[in-house]
């Protein structure tokens, strides 16, 4: 395997790890406590289409005392009131026009939360610039003209960035605009903002050290979840990743994180088995890219003791110069992600019947752990952590279960295919 892309500086691959070094967000939980009172206030203002931007200013704010409230406030009202639309019309009226018919493109958003501010005390800006938003792929090339904006809030003394745009919601396959809180693009951190948010006066970084325009472009495509769950780049900090045959990416993941992949050519998932996630201190995503060409590598997070679905967290692009190898892993099912397990062999999906093939896996938790080929259970042996055995399968399927303690159900984890 190689990797490709633009030449990047020592010294901005050093500034991409420091990032995911610092751990600089607020858990999730933490930060709707600390918001509870703002966002119970924007929840509450009802605003007429022709009323004031003073009038509301004073709705949302009068009761607050600190600028980081009111700010919230505002950007909280603005997510729960304002909808996207890309029409001329959206796109051409100020925050005026924007609080009259609750439509807005990204100007509209940012020009109405500046005035919200400003009319409540605080100095704001309008912020344009590039994004990585809706129609963005991982290592794509940045659009001509600025495509987007957003703003700037003094806080303390101190400026910080927030887009209402995306954090009222996101736009489907369809382009239809869905309403849904983000949080995390209130007061982000610009370690973290710079990561698809890229201003055209370098000012607007807020960064000791500014990046370049390529910079930005070959930054890893990074969203919300990933910063939420405390992932981080390990073996590649850049967007592009080319491989001859199969390779691997590596993502550092906390133990109760659980990581899904994804393998896409143009908007279609590629069909079979072409990335499997073999987990130790860190998440080893490997790729057996079916042909040569260029992919989209997608990386999926969820807590482990959640039940609902994985978010998108990371895109990478991968451009194969040549293809894998046939049968490369074996099949994956959820509760292997969810689970947190541990592979540490057999890696290949297709194994040769009627010779002794040696597991080694760890489940965490597991009462119980099992190979099943037919109506043939051999469960292995617990070993430091580990559970370990030998079996001579027979063609056909080979599934991997585990059973945990409460429960004597087995949950299939893996499946090989025996030829």
């Amino acid at each position: 395997m190689k990797t490709g892309g633009a030449k990047l500086s020592k010294r901005f691959l050093i500034w991409v790890a420091a990032v995911f070094a610092l751990g600089t967000r607020i858990p999730a939980a933490c930060e709707e406590d600390r918001y509870a009172r703002a966002d119970a206030v924007a929840l509450a203002v009802k605003c007429e289409p022709g009323a004031s931007i003073a009038s509301l200013a004073r709705a949302l704010t009068s009761g607050l005392t600190s600028d980081e409230e009111r700010a919230r406030t505002i950007f909280r009202w603005i997510a729960e009131n304002v909808s996207y639309s890309a029409g001329r019309a959206a796109s051409s009226g100020g925050a005026h026009a924007v609080l009259r018919s609750r439509t807005a493109a990204c100007e509209g958003y940012a020009s109405l939360f500046a005035a919200i501010c400003r009319a409540a005390g605080l100095e704001a800006e309008v912020i344009g610039g590039y994004s990585k938003g809706y129609h963005y792929r991982a290592g794509g090339a940045l659009s001509l003209k600025p495509d987007h904006a957003w703003n700037a809030v003094k806080i303390g003394g101190v400026w910080r960035l927030v887009d209402c745009t995306w954090g009222a919601g996101y736009l489907d396959d369809s382009g239809r605009f869905h309403r849904l809180f983000n949080g995390h693009y209130f007061l982000t951190p610009p370690e973290e903002f710079i990561f698809d948010h890229f201003p055209e006066d370098p000012k607007w970084q807020l960064l000791a050290r500014p990046l370049s325009r390529e910079e930005y472009q070959q930054l890893v495509m990074v969203r919300p979840p990933f910063f939420r769950y405390g992932l981080r780049p390990v073996s590649h900090r850049q967007a592009e990743v080319r491989l001859r045959g199969p390779g691997s990416v590596t993502i550092g993941a906390p133990p109760d994180v659980a990581l899904m992949a994804r393998l896409y050519s143009g908007d279609t998932e590629v069909a079979g088995t072409p990335v499997f996630v073999r987990r130790s201190s860190n998440a080893e995503v490997q790729i057996n890219p079916p042909a040569a060409g260029a992919y989209r590598l997608r990386i999926f997070a969820k807590s482990c003791d959640s039940s609902g679905p994985y978010e998108w967290a990371a895109e990478y692009s991968i451009k194969a110069e040549a293809a894998g190898e046939p049968d490369a892993y074996p099949r994956a099912y959820e509760a292997y992600y969810r689970r947190s397990v541990c592979l540490d062999g057999p890696v290949r999906g297709r194994l040769p019947a009627g010779q002794p093939v040696s597991f080694r896996i760890r489940v965490p938790e597991a009462s119980q752990v099992a190979l099943v080929s037919g109506d043939e259970w051999t469960f292995l042996e617990e070993k430091e952590n580990w559970r370990e055995g030998t079996v001579v399968p027979k063609r056909g399927p080979l599934q991997l279960a585990a059973a945990f303690p409460g429960s004597d159900r087995f949950e299939l984890l893996l499946s090989y295919d025996v030829q």
